[in-house]
């Protein structure tokens, strides 16, 4: 059985979700963790939110303050 490609950012991280939910995905330099599921329920709640501001198709950017 082969492994469907995956494209897309929120792609990967919806099937590392249903895979290993709580292992961790990100760890920030002060120790701060977040879970994939976690990690996940942000990208679905920021594609939600930005789903009303454009078209499917088009291009998105965003943009991210950096904190230390």
């Amino acid at each position: 059985m082969s492994t469907p490609r995956i494209e897309l950012i929120h792609e990967l991280v919806a099937s590392a979700a249903r895979v290993v939910p709580d292992r961790v995905a990100i760890i920030a330099p002060d120790g701060w963790t977040t879970t994939v599921d976690e990690l996940h329920c942000q990208v679905h709640a920021g594609a939600g939110w930005g789903s009303g501001l454009h078209a499917r198709g088009d291009r998105v950017a965003g943009i991210a303050a950096h904190r230390r």
